[in-house]
């Protein structure tokens, strides 16, 4: 709370830049060392003893970066087609394929590169730390794009699973890209800076142009999309049903846009780095969960389908109608569904700590409670009451939907 509430000079005037540009000669050199020493580390593993580990290591890894993910992308496509019935099964599975096949080429490539480099335990702890680290982000990055890749599915619209028109595909295009790349650029600043002791205005520094930037490339997709909605719209083409959640995750992320921006302007810095990466990390927490949901049941929904070979077999072994096999399969696909949005809702809450209890504890003892002669008021009690009898109603009205219309 102390943290989030720290305030700076503001990027527009004088005063922010004053220390940075103190402190930079100090950060150069720290920096120089870390260089000298990375430097010192290549060069023992170019000797005699390392030297063919580490080509065979980078061989390795450049033909994996090279061709390796496009032949294994192939190579799913070509099993899913022969093997997986044609339906929805096929096109969340290879989405799935194909967001694993970019972490598995990428990490790997990057896990080679650095055991190549660290043969013989050539780097010291500090180096082998921030390798570790390195290869790290190179995952998160590489299944940022491997996710925002099969999602779009711009180069095979019929394989695509949220409704999302091909104008608005494309022009989404570019932003896994450039998040992973972001991410993955501010990550080994972040990582370099913490190794070699970077002084704190430098890090305040980078950390508001990490919130812009990421921030930025959120509020351009979103605007993006919205472009593309009304430019179909105005062709007399008729946009896809969008879900309330969507909208609502829509809304959240302009909000967490705006905030970001008004952060770093007005000094807040470290509420506005806060909130740019709890904008990607649910992002990729909530486009992570959406694949799954729909990959367990087109799974459930074919394994468990009365028309299909293995429904066929347990009514043949069980003697299970069909139409209690059906009710079965979507009552399976409504526990997955409910268990993995509290694993996300897990997922999302495990960096905040007690954050969000303590910001809630302190909203509260504003606030204060309002007494009418001894009746004592808590608007904060109040509010909880409110927010649990929408939720209740909206859960209750998604219940009786799905038992009229599916179960």
């Amino acid at each position: 709370q102390a943290r989030l509430a720290s305030r700076t000079a503001t990027p527009f005037s004088r005063a922010f830049w004053v220390d940075p540009a103190r402190t930079f000669a100090d950060d150069m050199l720290r920096l120089k060392r870390l260089g000298a020493r990375f430097a010192d580390a290549v060069a023992q593993a170019w000797q005699p003893p390392n030297r063919q580990p580490l080509l065979w290591c980078l061989v390795a890894a450049a033909v994996l970066l090279g061709g390796g993910r496009r032949a294994l992308e192939r190579l799913l496509l070509t099993l899913a087609t022969r093997h997986l019935p044609d339906g929805h099964l096929r096109r969340s599975a290879m989405a799935t394929a194909v967001a694993l096949t970019a972490v598995l080429t990428t990490g790997l490539a990057a896990q080679l590169a650095y055991l190549g480099l660290n043969w013989n335990d050539i780097l010291d702890d500090d180096l082998a730390a921030l390798g570790a680290g390195v290869v790290r982000l190179v995952c998160f990055a590489a299944f940022v794009t491997g996710l925002g890749h099969a999602l779009l599915s711009v180069r095979r619209p019929s394989w695509r699973l949220p409704a999302l028109a091909d104008l608005a595909a494309q022009r989404l295009r570019p932003f896994p890209w450039l998040l992973a790349a972001a991410a993955l650029l501010f990550g080994l600043l972040d990582r370099v800076s913490r190794a070699i002791g970077t002084s704190l205005p430098a890090t305040v520094a980078t950390r508001g142009l990490f919130a812009l930037v990421i921030s930025g490339l959120i509020g351009l997709a979103l605007l993006r999309l919205r472009r593309a909605r009304q430019q179909a719209a105005a062709d007399g083409t008729e946009p896809p049903h969008r879900p309330v959640w969507i909208g609502l995750l829509s809304a959240a992320a302009t909000l967490g846009v705006a905030v970001s921006w008004l952060g770093v302007a007005t000094g807040f810095i470290a509420l506005a780095f806060f909130v740019a990466v709890q904008m990607l990390w649910v992002g990729v927490i909530v486009a992570t969960v959406y694949l799954l949901v729909h990959l367990l049941t087109d799974l459930i929904d074919a394994l468990l389908s009365p028309h299909g070979r293995s429904g066929q077999r347990l009514q043949a072994t069980f003697e299970i109608a069909p139409h209690a096999l059906e009710q079965t399969a979507v009552l399976l696909a409504g526990v997955c569904r409910v268990g993995l949005v509290l694993l996300a809702l897990a997922t999302v809450l495990t960096p905040f700590g007690a954050g969000p209890k303590d910001l809630l504890a302190s909203a509260g003892q504003t606030l204060g409670s309002f007494k009418l002669g001894e009746l004592a008021i808590n608007p904060g009690t109040i509010f909880g009451g409110v927010l649990v009898l929408v939720a209740g109603m909206a859960v209750l009205r998604m219940l009786k939907r799905w038992l009229a219309e599916q179960l």
